[in-house]
């Protein structure tokens, strides 16, 4: 026959000496004629030979023509894989191949021949109050971004309160093969190491001391899980547990848990009401011990403007009495009276001057005055 699986023509009349089947010339392709398979970047052609039985991947671009023997299996789409994500395959052998991407830039591969894509079935937390044993998802691309499980379950305190405690655990993978070979539910690993430490921590705690630290539950948990190796010896790693709410399973207990939460409730609000207040205060009081620096400063300020007018008003009433000192003298001068004797005439000008304005206001104002003559330095002279 033809490569391209026609019939030559050719036909053997009598058989061949020792032949036990019919001549190869009589013989035609079971599938006909074959047509060219285009290759592009994202597609390939997965071939088997027939008379060896190998297959063999076709990436090459162009359009692939099938030799004798060759049969097409099927055609293979590449496949992506995104930053946040990764991808296992087993070959032949049994030997896992990771598919992941690097430096934030994503993948792409095709299938080899005999490879399987793995296929995980790990347990799903995705919704609140999952029940154990959870519900099995299958996995085919894992998710290396921080993932969230949820959970809900019973736990008893040191003086045996139930408590009813939900919450979601915050997990990551770091390694991925770990995570493959050694666990076969990482979800379910991750949860009940978590639930464990949690159990362990409220265990040691009282119903009070639950309520009074129930924030610090949460990181005390963490840190016991995060101090065991567990997790991390599988490719995991814990980042926090978070409880979300808590509850008696006892209605009984309930209904005095609520009365207790309600007195809390009512104390912190009056508590906070109380700090309002006292931040209003204080505002004023800053406000009023401000307005008082600015009444001191005013005040200064007036000050220090009276005492200048006054130092002015001096210096001008100085250089007035200056002037007026030094002209009395110098009209002097044409006399024979000496220099303390007319300093001592100008003494008596000023004096009297005085005299007279206080004499002048006395008599100008209402008031009634009563002096003696020594006051008014008067001489009552009689002649008989």
């Amino acid at each position: 026959s033809r490569r391209d699986g026609r019939s030559s023509g050719l036909s053997c009349k009598s058989p061949c000496i020792g032949a036990t089947s019919t001549c190869w010339l009589s013989k035609q392709a079971p599938d006909g004629i074959q047509m060219g398979t285009p290759v592009s970047e994202n597609s390939a052609v997965l071939v088997v030979n027939k008379g060896t039985g190998l297959q063999r991947l076709i990436t090459v671009r162009g359009v692939f023509i099938p030799e004798p023997y060759d049969h097409i299996l099927e055609v293979r789409k590449k496949i992506q894989v995104l930053p946040h994500q990764a991808m296992l395959t087993r070959d032949e052998f049994g030997v896992l191949h990771l598919h992941i991407s690097t430096e934030n830039a994503p993948t792409s591969f095709f299938l080899e021949p005999h490879s399987k894509i793995v296929k995980l079935h790990w347990s799903s937390y995705s919704e609140l109050g999952v029940s154990e044993p959870a519900q099995k998802q299958e996995i085919v691309v894992i998710d290396l971004r921080v993932q969230r499980a949820a959970f809900k379950f019973e736990v008893r305190t040191s003086d045996s309160v139930a408590l009813r405690l939900d919450g979601v655990i915050f997990w990551q993978i770091k390694d991925v093969l770990k995570t493959a070979t050694l666990t076969m539910d990482a979800p379910g690993d991750v949860a009940q190491r978590a639930k464990s430490a949690l159990l362990q921590t409220v265990s040691r705690l009282s119903f009070k001391q639950f309520m009074t630290n129930f924030r610090a539950v949460s990181a005390e948990t963490a840190a016991i899980q995060n101090s065991d190796s567990f997790l991390t010896d599988r490719g995991l790693e814990l980042h926090s547990i978070d409880v979300t709410n808590y509850a008696c399973v006892d209605p009984e207990t309930q209904l005095i848990l609520q009365s207790m939460i309600a007195e809390v409730t009512f104390g912190l609000n009056r508590l906070q009401e109380a700090r309002s207040e006292a931040e209003v205060k204080k505002t004023e009081i800053l406000g009023l011990i401000e307005l008082e620096k600015q009444r001191t400063i005013l005040i200064q300020a007036k000050a220090e403007n009276t005492r200048l007018e006054a130092a002015a008003n001096g210096r001008a009433k100085g250089e007035e009495l200056s002037s007026s000192a030094q002209s009395f003298l110098e009209n002097l001068n044409a006399t024979d009276v000496e220099l303390a004797g007319r300093l001592d005439l100008y003494k008596r000008q000023e004096l009297g001057q005085y005299q007279n304005q206080m004499t002048g206001a006395i008599g100008t104002s209402r008031a009634r005055s009563y002096m003696s003559a020594s006051d008014l330095r008067l001489d009552l002279k009689s002649e008989l």
